[in-house]
């Protein structure tokens, strides 16, 4: 499970949760002493959807989408999913882009097995099984 706070709206939460391959969108309102469920959304492969989420900015968010079998039992690959313009309440249904790409291809130098990601006041971190650092 991964949970982020966005610091630029600290009423807006993601939780994901890979297991179930599905990543949600909570509120937090009544002063910080109520949690609303306002969006959820999946990526309808197998599981492992919302192992990183990241607040990038107010109305953006990246989720890392890694793909098993059912069983966890192999590892079929790994995705990086962007969205701009997210409205105040909800999630996108599609995101704006998804790395890697034929315009955006991970570096030979880093696995494509990637295992968190981390959001910076100036981009996005990417941690690979290997211990390699992408920086987006």
């Amino acid at each position: 499970m991964s949970v982020d706070i966005n610091n630029y709206n600290p009423t807006r939460v993601l939780v994901g949760v890979p297991y179930v391959n599905t990543v949600f969108h909570f509120i937090v309102g009544g002063g910080g002493t109520t949690l609303n469920l306002t969006d959820q959304i999946s990526n309808d492969n197998s599981i492992g959807f919302g192992k990183g989420v990241a607040w990038i900015a107010s109305d953006q968010a990246a989720i890392l989408a890694n793909i098993y079998t059912s069983t966890f039992s192999s590892w079929l690959s790994s995705q990086i999913w962007v969205y701009t313009q997210l409205p105040s309440t909800s999630l996108a249904s599609t995101p704006t882009a998804i790395i890697p790409n034929s315009q955006q291809p991970i570096p030979s130098s880093i696995s494509s097995e990637l295992i968190n990601i981390v959001s910076t006041p100036s981009g996005l971190v990417v941690l690979d099984v290997s211990g390699g650092i992408l920086f987006i």
